[in-house]
């Protein structure tokens, strides 16, 4: 996963600042992968595709419970 051209603006200085919220967090964050699913690409191993993001731990809570439709 590469932190230089992240859609967030970050300079890759620092720690990568939380996405939650809209972008308005900004606590330090750890990358986080949610929405796996099975991708359709040629082969016999088993693939998968799931969307990347930075979170905190707080708004990484917050947005399991919201997957889990539980919020």
């Amino acid at each position: 996963m590469a932190d230089a051209a992240c859609r967030c603006g970050w300079d890759g200085q620092g720690a990568h600042p939380c996405h939650g919220k809209g972008y308005t967090c900004k606590a330090p964050a750890k990358p986080r992968l949610y929405a796996l699913r099975p991708a359709a690409v040629a082969g016999v191993q088993m693939k998968l595709e799931a969307s990347h993001t930075f979170a905190c731990d707080a708004c990484w809570g917050w947005f399991e419970t919201l997957l889990k439709g539980e919020g």
